[in-house]
């Protein structure tokens, strides 16, 4: 699974698969929970953002993912130095 090989996390950067993360049937947060991959608390919550933005859903749902207490590294979504540096 992607999230567990944190050796690749440095060559991943953070990006939509929109409309996949709009499409109900396809991306459903309580499948993560009952997975163990999310907490069953964000369910709700990721359900409600969903419905007024798709694409913070699916930054937000990536943020909170895990397997076997592993999460995205933090770099993955901090994007911004590598568009800097792509326009220098």
């Amino acid at each position: 699974m992607l999230i567990e090989r944190s050796e690749w996390h440095s060559r991943l950067l953070n990006g939509s698969d929109y409309p996949l993360p709009g499409i109900v049937p396809l991306i459903l947060p309580a499948d993560f929970a009952a997975r163990g991959m999310l907490p069953q608390s964000a369910v709700a919550v990721l359900e409600t953002i969903r419905q007024h933005n798709p694409l913070l859903f699916d930054f937000v749902l990536k943020r909170h993912l895990s397997s076997r207490g592993l999460h995205f590294a933090p770099a993955i979504f901090e994007t911004r130095a590598f568009f800097e540096r792509e326009m220098a």
